[in-house]
């Protein structure tokens, strides 16, 4: 658990759960702490965000999500300020599946296209091209001297929020690793933890998995393969920038928590990005 994390949730909890549930911590990060309530009919999940606006947009996402094809966590009940109750998603994380099915990344592939179609209530008023403009300078700065100076160049030359200009924005899990992706038997898909969902470019959803070496080159060109329009040059061109901004924020969060293994990755996913003036490298 982070530091100043309370030993149990709120007391009002209590009331959402049956008397014999058994309460743990499960842990706690910069955006919100995390329990587990085991009980005949659970487990349940509770969520306490350090800041209510953080609550709320999480529960307005899984109100969309209810309303796409796919296995998500139901919101159970809200609890003000910041407490969210959720039901629980079975399956093994894809991050230990040893052997995901084909259909996995199709089925993916349909659940991003439904969820991406879902309408927002409130649109962002600052173009698409301007927002990322400010997150790169933002995370950038975050790395310091971090990059070291080959890094650093080859990544100012390749960054280029300008492909996001005029994009239209969804609904963006924003977290989508293969962590938070869910397989089973009974349900097939399962996606959990939209603590940073919100509208956003589409491509932006697939950062995290094209980021990371465990997704091989089949995988990618199955997912790919199952999107109505595939990936568009422009797709693309917007999901190399994602990318770039994933490596600069997973290494600025390696320097400000002195998290070696974090300021590693960060550094070979933007090595990764920048080797070549293309797309994100599939694999192939």
């Amino acid at each position: 658990m982070a530091p100043g994390v309370p030993t149990a949730p709120p007391t009002a909890v209590r009331d959402h759960l049956p008397a014999e549930a058994r309460v743990h911590a499960i842990g706690g990060s910069e955006q919100a702490d995390v329990w587990r309530a085991d009980f005949d009919g659970g487990p349940r999940w509770i969520k306490v965000h350090r800041h209510p606006p953080h609550a709320a947009r999480e529960a307005e996402a899984l109100t969309v999500a209810a309303a796409v094809a796919g296995y998500t966590p139901r919101l159970v009940a809200t609890i003000e300020p910041a407490t969210l109750v959720l039901s629980h998603v079975a399956g093994e994380p894809w991050s230990s599946t040893a052997a995901l099915p084909a259909s996995a990344w199709s089925q993916l592939a349909r659940w991003l296209v439904a969820w991406h179609a879902q309408p927002v209530a409130v649109g962002d008023p600052v173009d698409p091209g301007t927002a990322y403009a400010t997150r790169f300078t933002r995370a950038r700065q975050a790395v310091g001297d971090a990059l070291g100076t080959r890094l650093a160049a080859s990544v100012d030359a390749c960054v280029d929020p300008t492909v996001f200009v005029g994009r239209r924005r969804g609904w963006c899990h924003r977290d989508l690793s293969l962590d938070n992706l869910r397989w089973s038997v009974d349900h097939g898909l399962g996606v959990i933890d939209f603590g940073q969902a919100r509208a956003d470019v589409w491509p932006t959803d697939l950062a995290k998995l094209w980021a990371d070496p465990r997704v091989d080159a089949t995988s990618r060109r199955a997912l790919v393969d199952a999107l109505p329009q595939g990936l568009s040059a422009v797709d693309e061109a917007c999901l190399r920038q994602a990318v770039l901004l994933h490596g600069l924020v997973t290494l600025g969060w390696g320097v400000r928590h002195r998290v070696a293994a974090r300021v590693d990755e960060g550094r070979r996913v933007l090595a990764d990005a920048t080797a070549t003036r293309g797309p994100p490298p599939r694999g192939a």
